[in-house]
């Protein structure tokens, strides 16, 4: 998926692409492609494939489908996965802003084929890119990197169970299953790192992010696996995709409070404790983090956010330079000197 939202072409919509909305669930598909098509059909990839031949078959002589999806997990991915498969342009949309469009065309129900309707209503006026497809390396590292997660929330869990109870027979069990959870989290923790060694691009770029100080190799790897963009977003991007962009809320003379908002949820995730080590332990970081909490008395984790912001900007900055070198446009990066470049970014 684009930088929070899929792109738009700003050339007018060819007469020869025809959108199809399709709303996902876990069992059925509701498909919206004007006059042409409109129904239901079962969630399996047989039932899409026969979809898109009656698509093709149904479609004006020079006439391109364009399959539009909302990007809300599992079922989605596999239904452009599918779609891919069969040389289909295909666009998973960010579910907000398909809610959004809804809202302002005064369309308040909700059921799947309005909602696949409005679908391929929205991609007709804001004709979306096709989302480009993600490298099978990235597709790995993004899944190992979700079972590792869901690996570290039940350990959390069991631990603080573990915390409340009494009963000696429980307490082994929860033990057990701490012991059995920290071989699993190593294991995974192994895979990743072999998964970035065997791919050059990856290894070089996870390298790069590790000379950042506060940033360790799990980071970087979990940083390099959300976010196959890095190096290409800019200043302004980076900061909305990770979520820590202050944006105005104003009118008139009134002056609102500026609020973080959307942004890739993982994305934030990964730079919280880097972000609280290198608030304490970088020297370009600590004292942007000092002034705005003591100088500036900014309220609460509003520091934190502030440097998180900068951290990834400094990320992708540190990308580019190492894309740019893969290309053959700059010179060997500095040696990994914590932070050899972080003052081109950061007070």
């Amino acid at each position: 998926m684009s930088i929070m939202k899929s792109g738009e072409n700003s050339n007018p919509t060819p007469a020869a692409v025809l959108y199809v909305g399709i709303d996902v669930a876990k069992a059925t598909l509701a498909v919206n492609a004007g006059s042409l098509c409109e129904r239901t059909i079962p969630n399996t990839p047989e039932a899409i494939r026969a979809l898109a031949a009656e698509i093709h078959r149904a479609c004006p002589t020079g006439t391109v489908p364009h399959f539009c999806a909302e990007h809300t997990g599992i079922y989605g991915i596999a239904l452009a996965d599918v779609l891919r498969g069969l040389g289909e342009r295909v666009t998973l949309l960010a579910p907000a802003r398909v809610r959004y469009y809804a809202r302002s065309e005064g369309i308040l129900a909700k059921t799947d084929p309005i909602d696949a309707r409005v679908i391929r209503e929205f991609a007709e006026h804001k004709r979306p890119l096709p989302t480009p497809p993600p490298s099978p390396v990235h597709t790995r590292l993004r899944q190992l990197a979700r079972a590792r997660e869901l690996a570290v929330k039940q350990r959390t869990a069991d631990w603080q169970e573990l915390l409340a109870t009494t009963d000696k027979d429980a307490r082994g069990h929860l033990l057990a299953c701490i012991r059995f959870l920290d071989k699993r989290i190593a294991h995974l923790d192994a895979l990743i790192a072999r998964t970035v060694a065997d791919n050059p691009s990856t290894r070089r770029l996870a390298e790069a992010l590790e000379t950042i100080q506060g940033v360790g190799f799990l980071t970087a790897a979990v940083i390099v696996a959300l976010v196959p963009e890095l190096g290409t977003l800019g200043r302004r991007r980076a900061a909305a995709l990770c979520g820590c962009a202050p944006y105005p809320a104003d009118s008139g003379a009134h002056a609102g409070r500026r609020r973080t908002r959307a942004g890739r949820e993982g994305v934030r995730k990964a730079l919280y404790m880097p972000a609280l080590s290198a608030a304490c332990h970088n020297p370009y970081l600590t004292p942007f983090y000092q002034r705005l909490r003591r100088v500036m008395h900014k309220p609460g984790h509003v520091p934190l956010v502030a440097v998180m912001r900068k951290l990834f900007v400094h990320m992708d900055a540190l990308a580019a330079k190492v894309l740019k070198q893969s290309a053959g446009q700059v010179g060997p990066l500095p040696g990994h000197t914590p932070d050899n470049n972080m003052s081109s970014e950061t007070p």
